[in-house]
């Protein structure tokens, strides 16, 4: 079976950069490979709607994770 023809795999634009990736909406998803700190979980909610793209998301963990950088 194709991935993408599985129930649990969806295409999503990222809300962020616009960019096309896939959401496994389970504990499989790329996502949880990131260790998010709890300000970004909570910046991400009150942000966007939707998941955004593992790009937009190193970028972000990046930021957060890094205080004279986080202005965010």
């Amino acid at each position: 079976m194709n991935k993408m023809n599985h129930a649990k795999y969806q295409q999503v634009s990222c809300p962020r950069c616009l960019r096309n990736f896939t959401c496994m909406q389970s504990a499989a998803c790329w996502c949880f490979a990131y260790s998010i700190p709890d300000k970004l979980t909570n910046y991400l909610e009150k942000t966007y709607d939707s998941c955004i793209c593992p790009t937009c998301m190193k970028e972000l963990v990046e930021i957060f994770n890094n205080p004279e950088i986080s202005t965010l």
